[in-house]
């Protein structure tokens, strides 16, 4: 393993950055988290000579890597103790198929339908969930920066209030598909512990989550639409599983 203390690169609500910080933990990572200012991280980001703006980053002294993916392969990798895997050669594949699921779609849509119901109608909110854990110098940028930051977030993300619907209804095809996944009581997603694909699903999910929400949201007073979103899915046996996995592996 490098000498260099790994250093996270973070946005404080993002389910991407939970799920690159589940795995630095599981596998017994020692390394610090800094948080950056959406808006401003654009410039931070150009600066490292990543391909583009996205967090969560990782910086190994001068080598960066970019993307949750990309830190798992590496975690596993440099893992302190080697009887621990999130891995599983046999079922590779349909592991590797099912994080780009929860990556691409599970995870977008859930970022997504939260946005699109928070951006315009309780901006409030959202800057102190982006910006609250910043210092003041920058939390004053963000809130001169936040008209631009707002339009970008609401165009990049495809999240203006009317696709609501839409969203809900693209992330509750997927919750379907997990529920059909979880059948008969499944505990694992794939094989027989937990893997990779696990904790994508869980940790991508977990803004909708009891356990991980009260820690993600606890500076704030939630919106009753977005608390009217929690129970209407919370009840769901993935929502159910997800809660459970957050209990005994997190």
């Amino acid at each position: 393993m490098t000498q260099t203390r790994p250093k996270l690169i973070s946005f404080a609500i993002s389910h991407y950055c939970e799920k690159a910080r589940w795995a630095l933990d599981w596998y017994g990572i020692d390394y610090t988290e800094e948080f950056w200012p959406i808006g401003p991280h654009m410039k931070m980001s150009r600066q490292l000579g990543v391909p583009n703006s996205t967090v969560p980053i990782l910086m190994l002294g001068s080598e960066v890597l970019q993307g949750s993916q990309e830190i798992l392969d590496w975690a596993y990798l440099n893992r302190t103790d080697s009887a621990k895997s999130l891995e599983d050669k046999q079922h590779n594949a349909e592991i590797r198929e099912i994080e780009d699921r929860a990556d691409d779609m599970i995870g977008v849509e859930v970022r997504r339908l939260l946005y699109a119901q928070t951006l315009t109608r309780h901006p409030d909110i959202i800057l102190e969930l982006l910006y609250g854990n910043l210092d003041k110098e920058v939390k004053s940028v963000g809130h001169k920066l936040w008209p631009r930051i707002q339009s970008a977030m609401i165009q990049t993300l495809d999240a203006a209030p009317d696709v609501v619907p839409d969203s809900r209804a693209k992330l509750d095809a997927q919750l379907d598909w997990l529920d059909r996944r979880l059948e008969g009581g499944r505990r694992y997603l794939v094989g027989d512990h937990l893997t990779r694909a696990d904790l994508a699903v869980a940790s991508l999910l977990a803004p909708f989550a009891q356990l991980s929400r009260e820690r993600m949201y606890q500076a704030v007073k939630v919106p009753a639409e977005i608390e009217e979103e929690f129970a209407r899915i919370e009840e769901r046996p993935c929502m159910q599983w997800v809660a459970e996995t957050y209990r005994n592996f997190r």
